[in-house]
Order: structure tokens, then sequence, then C-alpha cells
């Protein structure tokens, strides 16, 4: 099983009532391959993703219309590997 923080546990449950757009993707590459872009994994999220339950869904979220990715200013949208220690 992959680490989970005690916070995420914690939070996890209440998600579908503190959000009203929710999705999840899962996306595996070879070892060494570069990670996708921002704007990559946003289109695939939209393609591919699977919708979170949530209590009160926007109608984006019911359409699948995730809005697009931005950063703040100085800040990049590069995606980095987690490269945390996980437990098995």
């Amino acid at each position: 099983m992959a680490f989970v923080s005690v916070t995420r546990l914690r939070a996890m449950p209440r998600l579908a009532g503190w959000c009203d757009e929710a999705a999840v993707a899962h996306w595996t590459t070879d070892a060494g391959a570069d990670l996708p872009t921002i704007v990559e994994a946003h289109a695939r999220l939209g393609a591919e993703g699977r919708l979170t339950p949530v209590d009160n869904p926007s109608a984006a979220h019911t359409a699948r219309a995730f809005a697009a990715p931005r950063s703040a200013v100085g800040r990049s949208l590069a995606l980095t590997p987690d490269n945390r220690p996980r437990r098995h």
C-alpha cells in the first residue's frame, strides 16, 4: 500500500462536501520517460478521468469541462515526480 498521510485520511471523506468538482486519473509511464506537461495531464483528466462523487456538483463537473490550468505569478506549471518513500 502506498504511503498515505494522516491528514489525507482525515480530509478525503470530507471532500464530497467541500468540493463541487473532482476527478482522478491513473497515469503510468516507462522508467526514464518524461512526465507529461500540465496541459497534457489536464486534457487526459478531461478525456479519461473518473469523476469523483461530490454532494453539489457544478455544471462544469457534470459536463467534464474542467478549467484549464493556470499558474500564479512566478510559479511553474511543470509537473514533478513524487519521490516520497513508499510503504509496502
